[in-house]
Order: structure tokens, then C-alpha cells, then sequence
């Protein structure tokens, strides 16, 4: 890819490969073998990205969340957090970002967030959508389930040991 710097998360949509990391790097690529560098410099270590209704959501440390319709031009989106934000995906016409101590915060648009109570403060490290909607995941167990990104219950899990969603 071209960078030294560690990387966090990745996805793929819309025919695209996208990478998040330390220091603000963003990268793309359309055949996983040239990437393109789209780093925004000085906003600390992004941890997700996911893509959806024309907008590209890269979420991070001290709640950052950046916004793009093209990878190139970045804007900073109001979360409604200072907890680190660890994932972000997109699922029935919306955005769900989860992060440290329960943090959820969910956007129609891409730009406006909500803060979304979880009833959990354990760390979430991840969140994904399907068929029975939105599932996030984390420390202790930790395993949420939401049908709309916006009520939110613990389910059982059957462990105590930090759980992760890794998806591409």
C-alpha cells in the first residue's frame, strides 16, 4: 500500500477497497495492488470505515467521524462523543459507529449523528449489519442487537472474552 503506518480497518464497496488507520491514513484501491492515498493529517488514528447512499464514513479516536461522497474531499461530522469510535456500518438506509464505553451513535444521512443509549459501557469493538439488523460486539461479551440502529438489548453471548466482527 505504500504506508507505514498501521492500519485498522477495511471494507469494500462500491468496486472499491477502502483502508483506515494510524495518523488520519485513508487509503483505496480498485485491484488491491495500487492504492491511493487520501490521508487527512493531524486528526489522530481512524479505526472503521464503511460506505453506503453515496457517502464514505470513516469513524476514529476521540469520536472523530469524517464524511465523503468521493475520497477525496473529507469533512468532519459532529458525533456527539469523545470516546474513541472503533467501527462503523451501513444497513437499512443507515449508519451505526460503536466505540469505547457503550458509545453508539447512529446517522441517517451520514452527517447528522444521535447518540444511541446501548445500556452497556463495556469497549465496543464492532458492528455489522444483516438479516436480524444491526449486532454489535465487544469486551466482557458483549453482544447487542438493534432491528433499527437506535433501540438497542443485550443478548447472551456465552463468553466473557472480548468478541470482534471482522468483515470485508
Amino acid at each position: 500500500s505504500g504506508t507505514t503506518a498501521a492500519l485498522n480497518g477495511v471494507t469494500f464497496a462500491n468496486g472499491v477497497f477502502m483502508a483506515v488507520g494510524e495518523q488520519g491514513t485513508i487509503l483505496s484501491s480498485t485491484d488491491t495492488r495500487t492504492w491511493a492515498d487520501h490521508s487527512q493529517a493531524g486528526l489522530g488514528d481512524l479505526c472503521g470505515i464503511a460506505f453506503g447512499e453515496g457517502m464514505h464514513i470513516a469513524v476514529g479516536e476521540r469520536g472523530i467521524i469524517l464524511t465523503s461522497p468521493d475520497l477525496q474531499d473529507w469533512r468532519l461530522a459532529r458525533s456527539g462523543t469523545t470516546n474513541t469510535l472503533r467501527s462503523v456500518t451501513f444497513g437499512d438506509g443507515g449508519f451505526v459507529a460503536v466505540g469505547d464505553s457503550g458509545a453508539v451513535v447512529s446517522s441517517r444521512n451520514g452527517t447528522e449523528w444521535t447518540h444511541q443509549n446501548a445500556d452497556s459501557t463495556q469497549d465496543l469493538r464492532g458492528v455489522c449489519f444483516g438479516s436480524a439488523g444491526f449486532v454489535a460486539v465487544g469486551a466482557g461479551g458483549t453482544l447487542l442487537n438493534s432491528r433499527d440502529g437506535g433501540d438497542w438489548a443485550q443478548r447472551p453471548s456465552g463468553t466473557t472474552n472480548l468478541l470482534k466482527i471482522e468483515t470485508v
